[in-house]
């Protein structure tokens, strides 16, 4: 049995913050605008980030009571950075959606709006099944049309997958 010391625990714990804030700061601004009504269909391509946070899922009950933590002391300063306030926000949202422990995917819905769609996992079993990689050395992209409501300007709650296609094209990827 391997005893993990402090040291690496604290590590750990650095990492996952300094990978969650990037991935954060990395997506577009927050807006509150809903453009989507509950139940419209939405369409896009499947795109991938190297680096991402969106939900719990996948996670360890140890990683995530450290994150909670994390998340928590945000809520007991006065001034805090703005990336700090997006962690804290962003988190907020998804858990007064439910969103918080449910798969996502990223959606490139058109040049510059990206969204982040969270769904069952029954519905994430059809887009689990391709690979960035694979993709890209086939110069292939998917092109995905779901039913769903925006939750906020770049959240999407997913309610049904209507389809996935294979189609010739660049899949969309960053950092």
């Amino acid at each position: 049995m391997c005893v993990e010391s402090p040291i690496m625990k604290t590590i750990r714990l650095i990492l996952f913050i300094a990978f969650t804030c990037l991935s954060l700061f990395s997506c577009s601004s927050w807006s509150n605008k809903k453009e989507e009504v509950a139940g419209e269909l939405i369409q896009g391509e499947l795109y991938f980030k190297l680096i991402d946070f969106g939900s719990y899922y996948g996670f360890s009950d140890d990683i995530i009571e450290e994150f909670e933590n994390y998340v928590d002391s945000l809520t007991k300063v006065d001034v805090i950075s703005d990336n700090d306030r997006y962690v804290r926000d962003f988190t907020e949202i998804l858990k007064q959606n439910d969103l918080i422990y449910l798969p996502y995917f990223n959606l490139k819905v058109d040049s510059i709006h990206k969204v982040k769609v969270y769904l069952s996992e029954k519905e994430y079993k059809k887009i689990q099944q391709y690979n960035h990689q694979e993709l890209i050395n086939e110069n292939q992209k998917v092109t995905i049309r779901l039913k769903g409501e925006y939750v906020h300007d770049d959240i999407v709650k997913c309610t049904e997958i209507i389809s996935t296609d294979k189609v010739e094209g660049k899949t969309y990827w960053r950092k």
